[in-house]
């Protein structure tokens, strides 16, 4: 993570911060594609432009007739337009090879560009003759994310972040050829600051190679494209450019790619694997002979193997199930290419004309924001968790902008918004929705285990206890902190809990002579030693812990946070305390299961940012980790005032707790979205479920003590 993004990231913690523009917008899928449901339909996905050539032996291979085709019936389409084609036939007339030119894709959500070859109906445009072509040499390499900027694509991806300073920002190339002086050189870039005057400088081997300037005064974080001409030679072959942005004063740049269109690179030919797509119309239902389902799971078919036992619990609840690849609503929505839109419109016309209807959605599967695939870690030794995203998101996210100060957030309740074309004019959710953000087989088997084992709850004490943790109230100097005070927000939680449950408070105090009262503690270490005692037993890691007379009764059915917040921590204490945090990332790993696990509401900003492309955040690893935990919390992706979380906070523990008529934490997290006022909408675009919606507090367990009744 950059130092700039550090800074931002602070500022957000303490509520500072406006809202950006818009940006842009994402329209509903494409219309139904109805190759979807034709019998016979072949894809190839190709990811960079190239001739593709598929000979008779591979289409033979992927299920096709060869010799029964009629060649003049072949047809190529990508995303609804027909594609001119080059087919070839022998001497008897017979099928032997179909090439076209596939160009990559250029959305911000995959790079892979889907192509769908048909036959038997009307022939598509052919090509004269055998395809051939060129395209522009192009370096872009995405390794800076920056979620207040759309690059050119619309993604927020960027291959450097310059600023006045002037520190370089190392190019690694290679050229084809060697280019001469006064070559042009076009420049993609994004200016977060709206301002005249700014000079971008590339350097090579300690020269100045070229200088591009222009102005952006009235197009703030537009992405524009800057076209310049080399003062001197480049070699061919392997080289560093260093990018200089040399404006005068406070400037910042964002370089997203650089192209040379005068070297124009032959496109090679390839011959990608086709695959044969099941014929399958989702309109009809689910799956074949199924007409509708209360319980809709999506998720990836690299999971779909770990989800039986959690079919089996629903269809025992007396739900009707249905497990669907997401690829099935890319096929039918976005023509086989990855499309979150494709993702909302299947649900949309669920929710429209199945029957029965969806009244839950549950997504199994990852997802981050580098949706057009990057680099993953591999997993952590012993645990089975990763600590970076999948290289492609299993389950992607809805990337939103311009309703949270944190600029692009995940919004996954923006998948069952129905009633606009752009999720940002329709307020609030139509069905409850939660993600189980499993990478692996082995994750999603562990949250399953945890599902199924929650529906079935242990007895004891421990399903009437709550957890109430606060942040401080007030800063170490003794100031009040500007984004609290936390204390009031508990104490609403907790005058809103039942007879039935029995809070237990956790508050970090660094100024013990402001606040002394029950629950309070100035050491971070001392509060974690409590803490973690009564959510699990403990953990031999916490050296800082005084010997325990005897094992204490953990486990808590409900756990409270409100505090500050990011990605990897609950509280942001003094930087330099021995635990800057109350609750951090690996605290985790290798923990004990308590008899029961808990509903986590965390109302903090960022600490449940699943789609984050460093490291899985928080609350996501508390849900992944084999034993101990959390079985579901509701948190959130982006930055969060403290009236909101009041708000939702009593909405949600009354409509869980209700006595007469408890409701799930789908349902009562709809129910708190709706009482939000409209300064206060953010909320219900950046907060989400991991977990399953349908999961619910344990009934608390009472015990009853019978007195003799003794007659004068």
């Amino acid at each position: 993570m950059r130092p700039r993004w550090l800074a931002l990231l602070a500022l957000l913690l303490l509520g500072v911060g406006a809202i950006p523009p818009r940006g842009i917008a994402q329209p509903l899928a494409a219309p139904w594609n109805p190759l979807a449901a034709t019998p016979g339909a072949l894809t190839v996905a190709v990811t960079d432009p190239a001739v593709v050539r598929l000979d008779a032996a591979a289409l033979q291979t992927a299920g096709w007739p060869v010799d029964q085709i009629d060649p003049q019936t072949v047809r190529v389409t990508r995303r609804g337009a027909a594609v001119a084609a080059w087919v070839e036939t022998d001497a008897m007339g017979r099928l032997r090879a179909v090439s076209f030119v596939a160009t990559g894709n250029e959305s911000p959500w995959s790079r892979e560009a889907v192509y769908w070859l048909t036959a038997g109906q009307d022939p598509g445009p052919r090509l004269p003759a055998p395809p051939s072509g060129t395209s522009p040499w192009t370096w872009e390499v995405d390794q800076v994310y920056e979620p207040l900027v759309a690059s050119r694509r619309g993604d927020s991806w960027f291959a450097a972040d310059l600023d006045a300073a002037g520190r370089p920002a190392p190019l690694a190339m290679t050229l084809p050829v060697a280019l001469a002086a006064g070559t042009a050189v076009q420049l993609q870039v994004a200016t977060p600051l709206p301002r005249p005057g700014h000079v971008l400088e590339l350097w090579h081997a300690g020269r100045r190679v070229a200088v591009a300037a222009w102005d952006a005064a009235g197009t703030g974080a537009a992405a524009q494209e800057v076209t310049t001409t080399l003062e001197r030679d480049l070699p061919a072959g392997a080289l560093q450019l260093d990018a200089v942005l040399a404006s005068p004063g406070a400037d910042r740049v964002l370089l997203d790619a650089l192209q040379v269109p005068s070297v124009q690179l032959p496109l090679p030919t390839i011959a990608p694997v086709p695959a044969r797509r099941e014929p399958r119309d989702v309109r009809a239902g689910p799956v074949p002979g199924q007409a509708g389902a209360t319980y809709l799971i999506l998720t990836h078919a690299s999971l779909r193997p770990t989800l039986d036992p959690l079919v089996a619990m629903k269809v025992a609840q007396g739900d009707v199930v249905a497990v669907m690849d997401v690829q099935w609503a890319y096929d039918a929505f976005s023509w086989g290419e990855r499309d979150p839109a494709a993702i909302r419109a299947l649900l949309a016309l669920a929710a429209a004309t199945w029957s029965p209807p969806p009244r839950a959605v549950l997504l199994v599967g990852a997802g981050t924001v580098r949706m057009r695939g990057g680099p993953s870690r591999p997993p952590t030794p012993g645990l089975g968790l990763s600590d970076a995203p999948v290289a492609d998101p299993l389950i992607p996210p809805w990337l939103v902008r311009g309703v949270d100060p944190a600029g692009e957030i995940a919004c996954d309740t923006c998948y069952t918004r129905f009633d606009a074309a752009d999720v940002r004019d329709d307020p609030l959710p139509d069905l409850p929705i939660g993600r189980l953000p499993a990478r692996t087989p082995a994750e999603a088997t562990t949250m399953v285990r945890k599902l199924v084992q929650h529906a079935r709850p242990a007895p004891g004490p421990w399903r009437s206890r709550v957890l109430l943790i606060g942040d401080n109230d007030v800063l170490p100097t003794g100031d009040p902190d500007p984004a609290g005070p936390f204390t009031p927000i508990l104490q609403a939680a907790a005058a809103h809990l039942p007879p039935t449950l029995v809070p237990h408070w956790f508050r970090y105090v660094p100024v013990p002579e402001v606040d002394a009262a029950p629950g309070t503690e100035a050491s971070t270490a001392a509060l974690r030693c409590r803490l973690f005692r009564l959510w699990d037993g403990g953990h031999p890691a916490d050296r800082a812990c005084p010997a325990a007379p005897a094992p204490a009764a953990a486990g808590p059915a409900l756990v409270v946070y409100v505090g500050h917040g990011s990605p990897w921590q609950w509280a942001t204490t003094s930087p330099d305390a021995e635990t800057p945090y109350l609750v951090y990332l690996y605290d985790a790993d290798g923990r004990t299961a308590a008899p029961g696990l808990p509903i986590v509401l965390a109302m903090s900003c960022f600490t449940g940012n699943w789609a984050n492309p460093i490291l899985q955040s928080v609350d996501e690893r508390f849900l992944l980790v084999p034993d101990g935990g959390s079985v579901a919390t509701l948190t959130s992706v982006g930055s969060v005032v403290s009236a909101a979380q009041r708000l939702v906070l009593v909405r949600v523990i009354d409509r869980l707790t209700d006595a007469a008529h408890p409701q799930t934490l789908g349902t009562a997290h709809q129910d708190a979205l709706a009482a939000l006022p409209a300064p206060l909408r953010s909320l219900a675009y950046s907060l989400h479920i991991l977990g399953d919606p349908d999961t619910r507090l344990p009934p608390p367990q009472v015990a009853t003590q019978w007195l003799p009744v003794v007659r004068p």
